[in-house]
């Protein structure tokens, strides 16, 4: 009411206005006025900038001295609700709601500042920190793509996999996985599981439930990943609205079935701190049903870390990964009471060992090999890290076995298989090779995990054995083939039902292995993976 009355006696002087320079006067004081009034904006605007970039420098001070720090904390701890890189930051960090306040102002009033300003400026700031964070999109999108964090993850020793453990959700629980080169779903057991096998066994982490995250929805059939030539099995569900899937696996026999979700993911940055990365908007498979063979037990999913666009490097818009995994003899962990054992066993401890008995999975441009040692390298030749093997060699002599027998089909690099497979004729003259060359009797009795080839002793001298990949010829230890298990000592390759060389984790141990998605280069070199830890 006052404030109408003020404008009509305004309106009323202005109509009574007599004189030229009465009238000028007016608006004058009129003019001063708005640009007193532009200026306040301005400094306002200006003010919230100055905050965010004050503030933003507070956090990249902080995530300086969290990735210097060591915490006493376990790499493994509790992510709890506000956790973003370091423990006790939110997840969205106040100069984000500066800049978006900023960014609205700035909207309304037709004013960008597209270049030159301190907007852009602020961003460019952003980029250089371990905070980036662009507006939110939907999963696969540039969010991650645009990242430059480098992502150090424990990996330790499972049955005869390799495991790390990551957080879902919001507030976020821990889960174990396999980490997979061989496939690309990145998946869960979830809540209700109508046919999940049993993974108390391994950590006691509780299946997720995603009704009781509040940052969970299912992936929609317009989704871009909600396609078949995304994944095998991937559908769009009776309701017309939701995603399914269904993913198998043919070596460990295995399956898993559920729904294409988005949440949070949580990945720690370094086994040395309980600093963490919170990836929003990640897409990944809830399931509802699986089934998962003895070398499954203590996971709760696997980390597909393959080249299709549901795999994590790819929803991270990573192109260089490598990893080293130790020995995995190292924990006995083949060793059963039981050769007919059929249930799941249970890893030898009910936590992830210490980091500094962890291998290191390593995500990001820092992904590199040591310029001390030699490197080989070959050409992945097809999607999928499929690479070209040329030959083996068992005792320094080549297996009188075609080439087109090796390179139909490649071969593939995969750390979600234990035991290298290879096709019937290559198998067979691998096996009469060893024969042939060690003066032991082979094992007549019961062989564990189909290994075909196994004697009673250690055989001594073991011949040597060499794979010939093209650019690269891996001499392997004789404990990279050569296994204890069960008692007894067995060649550990198996024999593939189809035409399928896959090189297992097995054979893989104590070599440093670089990903370059960029070159489509594999590179190997032989390392003590245990000296490579975040110590």
């Amino acid at each position: 009411m006052t404030a109408g009355y003020g404008i009509n006696a305004l309106r009323y002087r202005l109509a009574l206005g007599t004189t030229v320079r009465g009238r000028m006067r007016f608006w004058l004081l009129v003019l001063l006025s708005l640009v007193l009034i532009m200026g306040a904006m301005v400094e306002s605007e200006d003010s919230l900038v100055e905050k965010a970039m004050v503030m933003e420098r507070d956090v990249r001070s902080d995530t300086e001295k969290c990735s210097l720090t060591k915490r006493h904390q376990p790499w493994y701890h509790e992510v709890n609700e506000t956790t973003d890189i370091c423990e006790g930051r939110n997840e969205r960090p106040v100069s984000d709601m500066l800049m978006e306040r900023v960014r609205k102002k700035s909207k309304a009033s037709g004013n960008r500042r597209e270049s030159g300003g301190n907007l852009v400026i602020l961003e460019r700031r952003r980029q250089l920190t371990a905070k980036v964070r662009q507006p939110e999109t939907t999963a696969g999108d540039t969010e991650h793509r645009q990242r430059r964090i480098t992502f150090r993850i424990p990996v330790f020793p499972g049955q005869g996999q390799f495991l790390t453990v990551l957080s879902i959700g919001t507030p976020a629980i821990r889960f174990s996985a396999l980490i997979d080169t061989g496939s690309d779903l990145v998946w869960r057991q979830c809540r209700p599981c109508r046919r999940c096998y049993l993974e108390s066994a391994g950590f006691g982490f509780p299946i997720f439930n995603p009704s009781r995250s509040s940052t969970f929805r299912k992936a929609t059939c317009r989704s871009p990943l909600c396609n078949p030539d995304e994944l095998y099995g991937i559908s769009c569900n009776e309701d017309g609205h939701t995603c399914s899937y269904q993913t198998y696996y043919e070596d460990p026999q295995a399956f898993t079935r559920g729904d294409l979700a988005v949440d949070t993911l949580s990945i720690p940055v370094s086994p040395s701190s309980s600093c963490v990365q919170a990836i929003r908007n990640f897409t990944f498979g809830c399931s509802y049903e699986s089934m998962g063979p003895y070398n499954f037990a203590g996971a709760g999913g696997i980390l597909g870390l393959g080249e299709g666009n549901l795999s994590l490097p790819s929803q991270l818009g990573i192109t260089r990964f490598s990893y080293c995994l130790r020995r995995i003899d190292a924990w006995n962990i083949f060793n059963s009471p039981s050769p007919n054992r059929t249930s799941l066993p249970v890893p030898p401890s009910p936590r992830p060992p210490p980091s500094s008995a962890a291998s290191l999975l390593v995500l990001g441009d820092n992904a590199h090999l040591s310029k001390d040692k030699e490197v080989q390298s070959t050409r992945i030749v097809s999607p999928g890290y499929i690479v070209e093997l040329e030959g083996i060699s068992v005792g320094g002599h080549q297996l009188n076995v075609s080439r087109s027998v090796f390179r139909d089909g490649g071969t593939l690099i995969d750390t979600g298989t234990t035991f290298s497979t290879l096709p019937t004729e290559a198998f067979r003259s691998l096996c009469a090779a060893f024969r042939a060359r060690i003066p032991l009797k082979p094992w007549k009795g019961h062989s564990p995990r189909n290994l075909s080839l196994c004697y009673q002793s250690m055989p001594s001298p073991i011949p040597s054995l060499t794979f010939h990949f093209n650019g690269a010829d891996l001499h392997l230890p004789p404990e990279n083939y050569f296994i204890f298990i069960d008692n007894i000592y067995c060649l550990a390759v198996l024999e593939s039902q189809d035409m399928n060389f896959i090189y297992g984790n097995i054979q893989q141990q104590d070599f440093h292995i670089l990903f370059d998605l960029k070159a489509r280069l594999i590179s190997f070199q032989p390392t003590t993976c245990s000296s490579l830890h975040d110590g």
